[in-house]
């Protein structure tokens, strides 16, 4: 892989920013400069709240390295048209998990790449049935993974089996935070990438 221009992560999630090692790409990880909460309050629909998350947050760095490749991204569950956010306890998400138990939702993960002369932008939607849960196995399983900082207050990396039933993707490493299909094909078209190795 040849790197001709430097790769910037608008994010400093363990998860995405190992999802980037393991497609071995050179970058750097960088906090966007941005205040989430605040956008949030215009209460935008889901489809719209995420894609323009993923979009401020790189923008947020764009004046800084007007010369690189910029990448944001947010995702968000919606669980008929509600916003399930990060629950920030142990309890709360305990209580959002038994809200998706026997149902299915919807994680939406959206994906922005901003380069000097173009905006990529991509938003994945991926159909997750949750098993229907006892209060003590959500309990169980919060407290185990310690899930109360993720979307939906569960996380696909860690026994996914136990709570959920079914998944309808068309790039499962969405579900992990970055599309990663998706962002190889753009950084191929930019000549980020080069080749397989």
């Amino acid at each position: 892989m040849v790197n001709k221009r430097e790769l910037i992560l608008a994010s400093t999630s363990l998860f995405r920013i190992q999802q980037l090692r393991e497609l071995e790409i050179a970058f750097r990880s960088l906090a966007p400069q941005f205040n989430e909460e605040s956008f949030k309050s215009k209460k935008l629909p889901a489809n719209e709240l995420v894609k323009a998350l993923a979009y401020e947050k790189a923008k947020s760095l764009q004046s800084s390295f007007p010369n690189s490749l910029i990448l944001g991204a947010d995702q968000l569950v919606s669980l008929n048209g509600e916003i399930l956010g990060k629950a920030g306890s142990a309890e709360k998400a305990t209580q959002q998990l038994l809200k998706l138990s026997n149902q299915s939702h919807q994680l939406l993960t959206a994906m922005c790449l901003l380069t000097p002369d173009k905006t990529f932008e991509h938003t994945d939607v991926t159909e997750i049935h949750i098993r229907k849960l006892k209060p003590d196995e959500a309990r169980q399983y919060v407290n185990k993974h310690q899930t109360w900082n993720c979307a939906g207050s569960y996380k696909i990396e860690c026994q996914p089996a136990l709570i959920i039933e079914k998944i309808n993707t068309q790039d499962p490493t969405s579900i992990v935070g970055l599309p990663t299909f998706t962002l190889v094909n753009w950084l191929h078209q930019v000549k980020f990438l080069t080749g397989f190795l």
